[in-house]
């Protein structure tokens, strides 16, 4: 399948601005000798937990990437609507799920860059030992459903804003908000209502609850009703990421509808106010000779 003209364009200007290529090499690089220094130093005091206390470093490095991704990717729509470029995909006969579908995927590019090159780091603690195969599998697939739901919030906050600062600052508010509304609501009722038993679907309804499982799981142990809970908020944050994306993708379909009424009603103006003479003359009587301009306008533009 031939990628698209819009997308390939959209990740070339990704790859020459950002130039990932450089950035994950060196994130890489500092992720691997951090490692080993770790690995050096652990061995040398005869750590007991030396594999745990790497995933967690390895995990707050990924959660770093995380919350860095609305700086880089908020701006990506925001910046098109400020330099009114927009408007230039409009015209060009592109459609909305294709500037779409490009810019999301310029987005992922930036935003999974260093994500993916810690990616290969994180089998270390497993194969050491002192982190089990659920907890490993838990957190190869927490990092990147976290970050999904980063780049979705990000798009979000593009669209609705026409400032990069403005956009970032409504990304934060919106994912940082979805997921602490819900563990808040739980905290409330516990306190309040001590005695009552109350649903833990308010906390899997928040994309953080799955990093807390895991990060717990490096503390305590990640057994099965862990695991479990983790597998049904990882769908639970899928979702919120969907929504999000889908929440974007109407806002820049009623912007381009927005555009296409204004485009049509400038083009009808312009015609009239070109081809129809100033001189005030109005006919008193006739239905057919009532509105002379706007009839005379009508069969000028279609013909």
């Amino acid at each position: 399948m031939a990628c698209l003209p819009i997308i390939e364009r959209e990740l070339r200007v990704a790859l020459r601005k950002r130039r990932p290529a450089r950035s994950r090499l060196k994130v890489a690089a500092a992720a691997a000798g951090g490692a080993m220094l770790f690995l050096v130093l652990g061995t040398l005091t005869g750590s007991r937990d030396l594999g745990r206390n790497l995933g967690e470093m390895l995990c707050v490095a990924g959660l770093y990437f995380v919350l860095r991704a609305p700086r880089l990717t908020a701006g990506i729509l925001a910046e098109e609507r400020r330099n009114q470029t927009l408007g230039l995909l409009f015209l060009s006969g592109l459609g909305v799920g294709e500037v779409f579908a490009s810019k999301l995927l310029s987005a992922a590019l930036i935003a999974f860059n260093d994500l993916l090159a810690l990616f290969p780091l994180l089998a270390l603690p497993f194969l050491i030992g002192g982190v089990s195969f659920e907890l490993f599998l838990a957190t190869i697939c927490a990092l990147p459903a976290l970050m999904l739901f980063a780049l979705a919030v990000s798009l979000l906050g593009s669209v609705l804003t026409q400032d990069d600062g403005t956009a970032v600052v409504l990304a934060v508010v919106v994912g940082a908000g979805l997921c602490v509304l819900t563990p808040a609501i739980y905290l409330a009722q516990s306190h309040f209502s001590p005695t009552t038993a109350h649903s833990l679907w308010w906390w899997r309804l928040s994309p953080a609850y799955g990093p807390h499982l895991v990060w717990g799981g490096f503390r305590s142990g990640f057994g099965a009703a862990e695991a479990a809970e983790f597998w049904l908020n990882l769908g639970v944050t899928v979702a919120w990421s969907a929504l999000c994306l889908g929440a974007a993708s109407t806002a820049l379909r009623l912007l381009w509808r927005e555009r296409e009424e204004k485009r049509g009603s400038a083009g009808w103006d312009g015609c009239g106010s070109r081809r129809i003479p100033s001189s005030g003359w109005r006919p008193a009587t006739g239905s057919r000779r009532r509105w002379p301009g706007r009839w005379w306008a009508a069969a000028c533009c279609s013909g």
